[in-house]
């Protein structure tokens, strides 16, 4: 354990100095992120990654634009920013799934991590943080694990949809249904397409059309 925690600097007074102007820098780097992970965001809605989430497209970003902000503050406060958004990335797996496994806001996520281990002060702190916060996104991973391994289904992100249902979410279907009332009545016909007897269909068992 000594060598782990002199490794990290822990019980070194020495911190990292902050660059001059470093909140000009920052504001900066986070507006390059957000307009980059806007576009991120939007090519793969394109590729049909969020074609599970049923919320508005304004709602989908807001992570994004979250992220942005904690990004200002991850070398000024390293510590709470990183406690910050791992309830952040916590929160939006549960909310909004196929986000939380998104690539874009992932380099977000563990762009703060890493600004946590250079900046974070005191160092004995900034590990048993970092540590705690690793270690709940562990629990999440394992907790989706089993979850598709007793249910023998996958689910729309690495947190199991039972938890939303928990929280009283609404159903993507009825959201569907909402805002397509021909959804539903064209999924009840899918069982039916092809069986025998049906109009323009073909008997399975001999091959033959039916009229």
């Amino acid at each position: 354990m000594a060598t782990v925690g002199a490794f990290f600097g822990v019980g070194d007074p020495w911190r990292r100095p902050l660059p001059s102007r470093w909140w000009r820098r920052d504001i900066a780097i986070a507006v390059g992120f957000l307009v980059v992970g806007a576009v991120g965001l939007e090519l793969e809605r394109s590729l049909g990654s969020l074609s599970q989430i049923a919320a508005p497209e304004v709602v989908q970003h807001l992570p994004l634009v979250l992220a942005g902000v904690l990004i200002v503050w991850r070398r000024r406060f390293p510590v709470a920013t990183v406690a910050a958004i791992t309830v952040l990335w916590l929160v939006t797996g549960i909310l909004l799934p196929p986000l939380a496994v998104s690539l874009v806001l992932q380099f977000l996520f563990l762009a703060v991590f890493y600004a946590a281990i250079a900046w974070g002060a005191p160092r004995g702190r900034t590990v048993a943080v970092v540590l705690l916060c690793v270690a709940a996104l562990m629990v999440w991973v394992t907790v989706d694990l089993v979850h598709r391994t007793s249910n023998g289904a996958s689910s729309p992100g690495p947190f199991p949809c039972s938890c939303a249902d928990r929280l009283h979410l609404p159903d993507q279907r009825d959201l569907l249904r909402r805002r397509d009332p021909g959804w539903s009545a064209g999924l009840a016909q899918r069982p039916a397409a092809g069986r025998a007897g049906r109009p323009g269909g073909a008997d399975r068992a001999t091959g033959r059309r039916v009229a």
